[in-house]
């Protein structure tokens, strides 16, 4: 089911968790595991003149591919320097495929997957490189900061 009927995605499919994840997974032939990715990567989206280097112009790449440009996102966080376990589980809870994460304010990966317990990503100047399908545990996560953002058009409370 949609989460906003009549919102869709670039490729015409319903905005739901599994259509992101299956655009995404598509994505992997146009940003092939084991493409350069670098420091050098530079982002501008020209209708706010928003920019980004390396990692996090990946992470702007994909998410425009996935949701387009523009529009507006939700954010969830956690700060293992003053959150709770309960905190960190809370904003876990709110991740989705398609997610941008910012890690510890030094580099943004995009949600897989989120499994139980760990989430799979997708990131940009991973040593200089595309990588797909490196996994991060829900323990890693509780022991860092990490700024989350969704661009779908609706998220729910849980």
């Amino acid at each position: 089911e949609s989460l906003l009927p009549g919102c869709t995605l670039p490729n015409g499919k319903q905005v739901t968790e599994e259509n992101v994840q299956e655009l995404l997974y598509s994505l992997k032939s146009k940003y092939p595991e084991g493409m350069p990715s670098s420091e050098d990567d530079l982002y501008v989206q020209t209708g706010d003149s928003s920019w980004a280097l390396a990692c996090a112009a990946f992470g702007y790449l994909v998410t425009t591919d996935l949701f387009g440009d523009g529009g507006g996102y939700s954010c969830y966080g956690y700060d293992s320097e003053v959150g709770t376990r309960a905190e960190c589980e809370y904003a876990f809870s709110q991740m989705r495929p398609g997610d941008s994460l910012r890690l510890n304010g030094v580099h943004t990966v995009i949600v897989l997957e989120k499994n139980a317990n760990s989430i799979k990503v997708v990131e940009g100047n991973y040593d200089g490189i595309v990588h797909w399908g490196r996994e991060i545990s829900l323990n890693s996560l509780y022991n860092m900061w990490f700024f989350g953002s969704s661009h779908y058009p609706y998220m729910p409370v849980r």
